[in-house]
């Protein structure tokens, strides 16, 4: 039923957006979105860290920041899901919104969950912050009678799922979560990087 109504939404939606579609910026195009090994969406990024940073003080600074990122005005709720200071590495699961359009006369947006790795790491001779983000889910237009529809990334806003048949054009229901998802990762990324530059 679920994919009934996401192929109808669709169809209802490239008629209206095909007419007015631009070229796609090659930061939301073909291969912007990565499936891992296992077929899931994967989101992934290294910012390199002083050579001479001590890696067990360099995670309890994060750590610290990274909690307080994730209480941020669209968030909904962050938690942590594992934290450990030998690895070096923290997981937190987060919901919050996701804001497509927002005026005095109309919201859309959607509801996103989704898991955050940090992992402080050496890979040969470079310190690395490894930020990795997966397991993302979508609940659009909860106030729908139902509860609104749920989908995963994988369903939503890989490179099959985003576009029309020639790569071309996003389809309108999906392609602002491929944008707002990839937006989501690089604020994400650069809020590190800036945080890691006052550690």
């Amino acid at each position: 039923m679920k994919k009934l109504f996401l192929i109808a939404l669709c169809c209802i939606t490239i008629v209206t957006a095909s007419a007015k579609s631009e070229p796609i910026d090659p930061k939301y195009g073909v291969g912007a979105v990565k499936v891992n090994s296992v077929g899931r969406v994967e989101f992934s990024e290294d910012i390199e860290l002083p050579q001479s940073a001590d890696l067990s003080k360099f995670y309890q600074h994060i750590q610290t920041w990274i909690k307080g990122r994730f209480t941020q005005p669209n968030v909904i709720k962050g938690e942590v899901l594992s934290e450990n200071s030998e690895s070096l590495r923290i997981t937190m699961r987060v919901k919050q919104n996701l804001i497509f359009k927002n005026t005095a006369l109309v919201t859309d947006m959607s509801k996103m969950n989704y898991n955050i790795n940090f992992a402080i790491i050496e890979d040969g001779s470079k310190k690395l912050c490894r930020i990795t983000l997966t397991d993302i889910t979508y609940l659009y237009e909860e106030e729908r009678e139902g509860g609104g529809i749920s989908f995963t990334a994988e369903e939503w806003i890989t490179d099959k799922e985003a576009f029309n048949k020639n790569k071309t054009k996003f389809l309108k229901a999906t392609g602002k979560f491929r944008i707002a998802t990839i937006d989501l990762f690089e604020q994400i990324v650069t809020q590190t990087g800036e945080a890691i530059k006052t550690l």
